[in-house]
């Protein structure tokens, strides 16, 4: 499924999503007595999106600057590094972009997932070991 959701194959737009296929490829199992069975696995789950909003000190701005509109023209900026751990402690979370007073110059996106788990034959579900 992490593989899909990689290749964009996976729906990451807010909301629950029901019955979505686990791989495109035709999949089968074997059973203890060496008869073959379709398997097709599928997924229920929710997405939520959260929006926070807050400041990233620049280091360095080349470009325009329109003093009465506030527009910024450049073709690049460098920034301090940001934490992304501590984002979601310092940031403020934001019901909606459009009800800003002040609309932010920069949006960027993340998009969290689990952990990918590889499995073998034989494998205990009930203690999956997390892979790199």
């Amino acid at each position: 499924m992490i593989d899909r959701r990689n290749c964009r194959l996976v729906q990451v737009s807010p909301g629950i999503h029901e019955r979505q296929p686990l791989s495109d490829v035709e999949t089968w199992v074997e059973s203890t007595d060496g008869q073959l069975y379709r398997l097709d696995a599928f997924a229920n789950y929710t997405v939520e999106e959260e929006l926070r909003i807050g400041q990233i000190p620049l280091n360095d701005m080349r470009g325009f600057v329109n003093h009465q509109s506030g527009e910024i023209v450049t073709r690049g900026l460098n920034t301090e590094i940001l934490d992304l751990e501590t984002l979601a402690e310092d940031w403020e979370i934001v019901a909606s972009l459009d009800k800003l007073a002040v609309q932010p110059i920069l949006v960027m996106a993340r998009q969290l997932c689990p952990m990918r788990i590889e499995l073998s034959p034989g494998d205990d579900l009930r203690n999956p070991q997390a892979s790199d």
